[in-house]
């Protein structure tokens, strides 16, 4: 009797080690499934959101110009030039959040300059959104802040 409780006990640690790893895979499947749709599709979805706005400004704007980073060759790279934003973005905050925030306020008119320009490389997109946000950080965190009512509102 004693040797069938351990055996017992053995499978049932055993089907539980088998429930977490599956667990930990599914979890391990999904977040590259998440990070592959945030760099292919929702970044390039971003920069014709920004397109959009832009083209709003003279005229109505056609709904295709949300989906006018996916045409063509540049595709590829605003692809690189989103995906290099943020990995610069996450690789300043592991240092602490501070300096994380601090970069995703400077880096944050990249998503309109690819809409302009598709063709600039990272390292002009994000010299030039340094450029434009120096000494304006404080007005932008302003500007989000005055947003927060609206937030507030639209989640009752």
């Amino acid at each position: 009797m004693d040797i069938t409780r351990r055996q017992a006990v053995k499978s049932s640690a055993c089907a539980v080690g088998a429930v977490a790893a599956a667990a930990f895979g599914f979890v391990l499947i999904a977040m590259v499934v998440g990070v592959l749709f945030s760099v292919f599709v929702s970044n390039p979805v971003t920069v014709g959101k920004c397109r959009y706005f832009m083209e709003s400004r003279v005229g109505n704007a056609p709904f295709s110009s949300l989906f006018s980073a996916f045409g063509g060759p540049a595709y590829r790279n605003v692809v690189k030039v989103m995906f290099m934003k943020n990995l610069f973005i996450f690789l300043w905050s592991l240092l602490f959040v501070i300096p994380g925030i601090y970069k995703a306020y400077q880096y944050r008119m990249v998503d309109y300059l690819m809409a302009e320009n598709p063709y600039m490389t990272y390292q002009r997109a994000l010299e030039l959104s340094r450029q434009m946000t120096d000494g304006e950080k404080f007005n932008i965190f302003i500007l989000e802040l005055s947003f927060f009512g609206w937030l507030f509102l639209g989640a009752l």
